[in-house]
């Protein structure tokens, strides 16, 4: 039931790509891990709660686990998530659900302020009260309800310290060893001000770099030494030194700024808004064209000198010239495609198709599906290895890694463990893959050779897309 509801959410987010994003400063105060302990019957519960903001910084995740204990006395996790964002009067509303289901689940409306959160939730046959107060460093969580069986009144107060915030990034150093050096990481983040760097030799966080709200996507140039960093909230792009990490430039970039792709002189800019596809010049910095649609990611196919950008909120591949900057043909495919990963050459591309649970196999010189590969649930993130033997793709509601073997276009593997799954990179040789986890701010490591998940990391809060300089 919760898997249904976060992907009703996700859809509605997804859909309507106008959908403005939230700010709500407490909330960054309250984003992190924290750990407290209730009491019930003379029995103390350990109780975890991890906040942050999630599907693209539009809803704040509350997900709280709370050891219990049954008549046998045997341990288990009792878990209830909350999703709120804001309504048009700056009022709070949203959902919770816990592990008895439907039964329980509540709508919430509520109110905010520097330092507190107050929620009221009710549906037909229960009703629930909660409060969430920052003081001195601790979160002070205050509940009041009925039961829905016997209608008695309970109330609760529990208090908690911080085991660990994503905010922590925000003392990591702008300037490090090896800047733009290979085996480097970059993450971007829909709820910070920085891209995340960390070595995947050692696995270490090392370093950020500023740019402005939200940033979705990083790349560099082909001709000059620069960095480019989408800003999804604010609007712009964040043009930076890759010597020295420094701002060299912001560059007005429209609505929602997402994905970018560098090409011949140029940074092409993709939008989730009706800003559509603009193009940079990396001489001047300057915006030379604009394109009325395009709201994908980018791909260019150097084989067929043409760029591929499957259409999030349209059931459409787009095909551009590259020189021309012009869309010049339109293939539909149905459903909501998202990502796509390349083998042999560009020769074959992949797309996952998340509204219709499967992913499609492309030869990129008729631009014709060649294959399907079905029943991979809410594809999100895909990436293929280095020697094009393995595909592997990310399902965000499951919180599985399907592996697809490409001599057979089977799926020969899933790895479970995952909390929302999204952009993947694998690593130069291939013996490892990356996997962010946007609902819980991590990212998990895969042995390719074992497909298994091998370790798992914190990062800020919401880290959306990573890419890997080899």
């Amino acid at each position: 039931m919760k898997s249904l509801v976060l992907l009703i959410l996700f859809i509605v987010v997804f859909t309507f790509k106008g959908y403005s994003q939230v700010e709500i400063p407490v909330f960054e105060k309250m984003s992190g891990r924290w750990q407290g302990y209730s009491e019930s019957n003379g029995e103390k519960y350990k109780e975890y709660i991890n906040m942050g903001w999630t599907l693209n910084h539009n809803f704040f995740e509350i997900s709280l686990s709370e050891e219990q204990k049954d008549k046998s006395k045997e341990n288990f996790m009792l878990k209830e998530i909350e999703y709120i964002t804001i309504d048009g009067n700056s009022n709070l509303k949203g959902w919770s659900i816990d592990d008895y289901g439907v039964t329980h689940m509540l709508n919430f409306y509520g109110t905010f302020d520097e330092n507190t959160v107050i929620l009221n939730g009710t549906n037909e046959t229960f009703k629930n009260n909660i409060n969430y107060e920052l003081k001195d460093n601790q979160l002070i969580r205050k509940s009041e309800f009925k039961t829905p069986v016997t209608g008695e009144a309970v109330k609760a107060e529990v208090t908690y310290s911080s085991v660990r915030s994503d905010y922590n990034t925000h003392f990591l150093p702008t300037q490090y060893d090896n800047i733009s050096g290979s085996g480097l990481a970059y993450v971007c983040h829909l709820s910070e001000n920085f891209v995340t760097v960390f070595d995947t030799k050692t696995n270490k966080l090392i370093g950020k770099i500023p740019c402005g709200k939200n940033s979705n996507w990083v790349c560099y140039s082909n001709e000059i030494n620069n960095g480019y960093i989408s800003n999804f909230t604010s609007g712009n792009l964040t043009v930076f030194n890759r010597n020295t990490n420094e701002t060299i430039s912001t560059v007005d970039a429209g609505e929602n700024p997402t994905f970018l792709l560098p090409i011949k002189n140029k940074i092409l800019i993709s939008h989730q808004s009706k800003d559509g596809l603009w193009v940079l010049d990396v001489n001047s910095n300057t915006i030379i064209k604009k394109l009325q649609a395009g709201t994908g990611p980018l791909y260019y196919i150097k084989n067929e000198n043409k760029i591929y950008q499957p259409q999030i909120f349209t059931p459409y591949l787009f095909i551009i010239d590259p020189d021309k900057l012009e869309i010049v043909k339109t293939i539909k495919v149905e459903g909501r495609p998202m990502e796509m990963a390349f083998i042999d050459n560009m020769k074959f591309g992949y797309l996952v198709n998340f509204d219709l649970n499967k992913v499609e196999k492309f030869n990129t010189k008729k631009d014709k599906v060649v294959k399907e590969i079905i029943d991979i649930k809410h594809p999100r993130g895909i990436a293929s290895s280095p020697d094009g033997k393995l595909v592997y793709v990310s399902s965000v509601t499951e919180g599985k890694v399907y592996v697809i073997n490409t001599e057979t276009d089977m799926v020969t593997a899933t790895i479970d463990g995952f909390t929302m799954p999204v952009s993947i990179a694998f690593t130069n040789d291939g013996n490892f893959a990356y996997v962010l986890n946007q609902r819980e701010s991590s990212i998990s490591v895969i042995d390719t050779k074992l497909n298994a998940i091998v370790q798992t990391f914190n990062v800020a809060g919401n880290p959306i897309s990573i890419t890997i300089i080899n």
